[in-house]
């Protein structure tokens, strides 16, 4: 999907700029999804998978990056996550 393209370019600028990046495919799931099962469990189809960035910060480590317009952004803790 767009996602896997926006993910590939974004990666790659990173890098043309000096900045460590690296790749991501896995699977997205919004906590709305969670919430709403009844007992915390929920099916995961291809309609799930998504791709991200992860940057390497100094004295942090690897931050996820969501780049995907309107697909989210990380925590603070650096967890990939996206609004619904």
């Amino acid at each position: 999907g767009n996602q896997m393209l926006y993910a590939s370019a974004a990666v790659e600028a990173f890098r043309a700029d000096g900045i460590p990046a690296r790749y991501v495919e896995g699977y997205y799931l919004g906590a709305s999804k969670i919430q709403d099962s009844k007992n915390g469990e929920v099916s995961i189809t291809g309609e799930n998978a998504h791709a991200w960035v992860e940057v390497y910060f100094d004295g942090v480590g690897w931050k996820a990056v969501d780049v995907t317009p309107g697909c989210g952004n990380t925590s603070e803790d650096g967890k990939h996550t996206r609004t619904d």
